[in-house]
């Protein structure tokens, strides 16, 4: 999901584009989500 405020992407993007630790977080959350849906959807059983 994109930030939707341009101004809220990018004072945001120069923190996290600097910081791995920050990258893979953001990783994590979105493999936790589309393990949920999946889950939810019987997709991969």
């Amino acid at each position: 999901m994109t930030q939707p405020d341009i101004k809220v992407l990018q004072m945001l993007r120069r923190e996290y584009s600097e910081d791995a630790s920050l990258l893979i977080e953001s990783s994590k959350t979105t493999a936790i989500h589309f393990q949920t849906i999946s889950n939810v959807n019987n997709y991969w059983v």
